[in-house]
């Protein structure tokens, strides 16, 4: 409505200090000035609106082609999954993309030679080569020579890169009657239906003879290209279960050594013994868990500089923020419609005293510590419930329907703390789009983690039957990690795999000879060159809808995954010394099914920043979980340990927690090389400007 409702599409200023698409002579320009004629290069962005919106569509492309941007719309045959609905494809030659680039400050590899050179760069050189580093700068078209890999224009940026650059560039179109981003608009309002991209079969094919998640024992991973074509996010996570294993085999040697002379010699040791054994155990899987979570926030920190990241997280308004973006404004959604309830200017909306700012986060830490209580109530009495009816009634289905009750009522319960969850966030009135992601993605993991880790604790500290909790676990590490596998590959294969065949028929029907595979890549402007053949076209929009048809990958799902693994190795190893090798077992089969997952079954995702985030937060949530099962595991053995004094018991449980807290506020999160090579580049660009401001002067 509101797309229908603007006026003539503007694209919004530049901003101040760059230079824009006329102020770069051509001789300047490395791919020279953008024309019809340049070929586009990279992937394409996909615009998929519902049918009947954006009537507007001629201008967008308009606003799009005054950008430099090739954008043109996609037509669907009737019987289509499509047909009806506008989609628009996006893309952008190397000229257009190089001004981008300049625009939105993308940070490039600078040529070593540039390096070697000139003195200046002398002390950022000698840090890169000491640690393996690269030097990043913001690009620039002038200076573009000096600039790694310029001589490839269509492989200069990467197709994460290209994706980014396009998001960026359409989200600021706006419009001259409300002044709004016409596709943030667009896609708050519920308008838009996807924004995805066509996969590439040859990318995949060198990626697939690169990377082998199974091969833990490999130091060299293919980062920078799982970065180029994912985007840094997904790269980060996989990087993560590469570490996580390698990190996991001495808890899983030492683990299974301890159950291997608990369990199965013949001449089992004595009861003091195998406390003393389980305590030594404790302070080693406590202290390991603290090591790996903060060696990992610092490896982190050197992968997010390896991809270009030198900057703190991006504040572009992007697609993943629209709603954010009009509720800050004071805006809210009402019937597929923006209806104004504040203030306009974001200054006015969150101009507020600290006091009041801290009275909300008091409001909104009170809610979700009464939210907390309340799910660990409920989950409690379910279990009780479940473990009375076997007392109750010998009826098998009444015996069994607490189980069924606890999955409705935890479904019901997880609906409502979403929304909760959202309310709260809000209400926090974030101004900074990263700062939402990361408090929303800490309060829903915290949800999560209860509902999946309160099961082992009633069992543990209420019940307190070690045996059946040691069951249940065993069952936890196998039957579940299978079936969840099973669910979240398998079924979306099996759906793609039945989409394919539909598809096949249709064409059958139609009397078509077969396509191109899905890899196969066709440029946006052969149609208008009459270069692209009506199989061509055929085959972009089979590769399009058939993209469509797949769900979307959501990094953070795969984070909680590993996060409730990682807890329950942890909290429950001085009763369970199996589940380290169990763990490393499931990180090992979970990073390959993952890798597998996006590469051939779900959606390839659109890089807009948010996975960034996520793991940002997630850092936060595995040092709290390392944190509570200091608590947890001295507490096992507390309760099924008679052979340990309890005074001392407390006293090494104190001992930890200081160790854990010493290393987590004594270790600086990002490494101090790095901070004081940032530092280096950061005093060479700002000397380099001070003297081209006095040159020009």
């Amino acid at each position: 409505q509101c797309l229908e409702q603007s006026g003539v599409l503007t694209r919004s200023p530049r901003p101040l200090g760059l230079a824009g698409p006329t102020e770069v002579p051509p001789s300047e320009a490395c791919a020279g000035p953008p024309t019809e004629a340049s070929p586009c290069v990279g992937p394409s962005l996909i615009l998929v609106f519902k049918p009947g919106k954006l009537a507007k569509t001629p201008e967008f492309i308009d606003a799009c082609k005054s950008m430099g941007i090739v954008a043109r719309t996609l037509t669907f045959p009737e019987g289509s999954s499509l047909f009806g609905h506008n989609v628009i494809s996006v893309a952008g030659n190397a000229g257009t993309l190089q001004l981008l680039a300049e625009e939105q400050a993308l940070y490039k590899r600078l040529a070593p030679r540039l390096l070697d050179k000139d003195p200046r760069w002398e002390g950022c050189r000698d840090s890169a080569m000491r640690w393996g580093i690269a030097v990043w700068c913001p690009f620039s078209v002038a200076q573009c020579a000096n600039f790694a890999e310029i001589e490839d224009k269509a492989k200069f940026f990467s197709a994460s890169e290209v994706l980014r650059l396009l998001c960026n560039a359409v989200c600021t179109i706006k419009s001259s009657a409300n002044c709004h981003p016409v596709l943030l608009a667009a896609q708050a309002t519920g308008e838009i239906n996807d924004i995805m991209c066509v996969p590439d079969t040859e990318a995949l094919a060198q990626l697939d003879a690169a990377w082998s998640p199974l091969s833990i024992w490999r130091l060299a991973r293919p980062d920078d290209a799982l970065a180029d074509y994912f985007g840094s996010g997904v790269m980060q996570y996989f990087v993560f279960m590469h570490e996580y294993a390698r990190w996991l085999l001495p808890p899983a040697g030492i683990g299974s050594a301890a159950f291997v002379a608990c369990e199965m010699l013949e001449v089992q040791p004595s009861r003091t013994v195998l406390a003393h054994m389980s305590l030594v155990f404790t302070y080693f899987i406590t202290v390991w868990a603290t090591v790996f979570v903060i060696h990992w926030r610092r490896l982190a920190m050197v992968n997010r500089h390896n991809c270009g990241k030198t900057r703190p997280f991006e504040t572009r308004w992007t697609f993943g923020s629209a709603r954010h973006y009009f509720h800050s404004r004071g805006y809210k959604v009402t019937s597929g419609s923006l209806q104004k309830i504040g203030a306009t200017k974001s200054p006015e909306v969150y101009a507020s005293t600290m006091l009041q700012s801290s009275v909300r986060y008091v409001m909104v830490v009170l809610t979700m510590l009464l939210m907390f209580l309340l799910t660990g109530t409920t989950v409690g009495i379910l279990l009780w419930i479940g473990d009375r009816a076997e007392t109750w009634t010998d009826n098998m289905i009444l015996q069994n329907s607490p189980v069924l009750l606890y999955m409705v009522v935890i479904r019901l319960v997880q609906g409502f703390y979403e929304n909760l969850a959202m309310y709260l966030t809000h209400l926090e009135k974030h101004v900074l789009y990263w700062q939402f992601v990361r408090s929303l993605t800490i309060k829903t993991a915290a949800f999560h983690l209860i509902n999946n880790l309160g099961f082992f604790v009633y069992v543990a500290f209420w019940k307190q039957d070690l045996e059946y909790l040691r069951t249940q676990l065993i069952m936890f590490f196998t039957v579940k990690q299978v079936l969840g596998n099973v669910f979240e590959v398998g079924l979306p294969w099996a759906q793609d795999a039945w989409h394919v065949r539909c598809q096949r028929q249709a064409k059958t029907a139609r009397g078509t000879r077969s396509k191109p595979p899905l890899g196969h890549r066709v440029t946006l402007e052969m149609k208008e060159k009459n270069l692209l053949t009506e199989d061509d076209e055929d085959s972009l929009r089979a590769r399009v809808e058939r993209e469509w048809q797949r769900p979307v990958a959501e990094i953070g799902e795969d984070y909680l995954e590993v996060a409730v693994l990682f807890a329950v190795t942890t909290w429950f190893a001085p009763v369970f010394p199996l589940g380290p090798l169990l763990a490393l077992i499931h990180a090992v089969t979970e990073a390959w099914s993952d890798s597998h997952k996006l590469r051939n079954v779900m959606r390839r995702p659109v890089p807009e920043g948010r996975n960034e985030v996520v793991l940002e937060a997630w850092l936060d949530i595995f040092s709290i979980i390392g944190c509570c099962g200091i608590g947890v595991s001295f507490g096992l053995l507390a309760v099924f340990e008679d052979g340990l004094d309890r005074t001392w018991l407390a006293i090494g449980e104190h001992v930890v927690l200081f160790i854990w807290l010493y290393l987590y506020m004594s270790i600086p999160k990002e490494p101090e090389w790095l901070s004081l090579h940032k530092q280096q580049v950061e005093s060479v660009l700002v000397n380099q400007c001070r003297m081209a401001e006095s040159n020009s002067h």
